[in-house]
């Protein structure tokens, strides 16, 4: 029995999943905070993510993923009820759209806390891409 090499061009486009969950905590503010370490993940895609408002407090927290440089991909306002998912908007502001390269840090990005006291939870959900 022989064993023949992959051509690249013979890989599926996407052939792996992963989901990446971070909570930002009381008190924690607004800016950006590291989702995904730059060479600490495969070439990804974004393909879906929700924000989940675990303590809630006078306003909803505005959630965002974005590239490192500041762009971003997907955003959402947490609910007002504790445990309801909101799903993220995946809209890429730029040509890169929402794959992330293996050298770029994913990013969480709070641009609102609605309350000091919030705690709001983000599961994205990644395909690695070649």
């Amino acid at each position: 029995m022989s064993i023949s090499t992959v051509q690249e061009s013979e890989m599926p486009s996407a052939y792996g999943v992963f989901t990446i969950v971070r909570t930002r905590v009381p008190a924690e503010g607004t800016g950006q905070f590291v989702l995904l370490a730059a060479g600490r993940h495969p070439k990804c895609r974004l393909v879906s993510a929700q924000v989940v408002a675990t303590i809630y407090s006078t306003a909803a927290d505005v959630i965002a993923i974005e590239h490192d440089d500041g762009v971003n991909v997907a955003t959402a306002t947490a609910s007002a009820t504790i445990g309801t998912p909101v799903a993220m908007t995946i809209a890429p502001a730029d040509s890169r759209g929402a794959v992330f390269a293996r050298d770029e840090a994913v990013m969480m990005v709070a641009s609102t806390q609605g309350n000091a006291a919030n705690a709001t939870t983000v599961q994205a959900t990644f395909e690695t891409v070649n």
